[in-house]
């Protein structure tokens, strides 16, 4: 196994301190991809509840928890974090930025 980098070893940190974020009924309705310099982060629709949120507001909201814990652990700001919509490639429901 190779040696982490340092950018590694913080991305880690981060992404541990992103699934303490609070969710619907716990269920982490979110996949990380880290890639320097940045953590992608997509919605991962199998853990939605479609039952108790047949549209979706519940699993925006989980995911912006999850930003706001990035954010607030990241020592250079919410530079590194990107959303970037749905796991399964659908078009997401969170509303980023354009260009974000």
């Amino acid at each position: 196994m190779a040696e982490l980098t340092p950018w590694d070893k913080d991305a880690v940190a981060l992404v541990g301190q992103a699934v303490l974020a609070p969710s619907s009924h716990n269920t982490q309705p979110w996949v990380f991809l880290l890639g320097e310099p940045l953590i992608d982060l997509l919605a991962d629709r199998t853990r939605a509840l479609p039952a108790n949120d047949p549209e979706g507001r519940e699993l925006s909201i989980s995911g912006g928890d999850c930003v706001t814990c990035v954010c607030s652990a990241a020592p250079h700001g919410p530079r590194c974090l990107r959303p970037r919509g749905d796991a399964a490639r659908r078009p997401s429901r969170w509303p980023w930025p354009a260009g974000a």
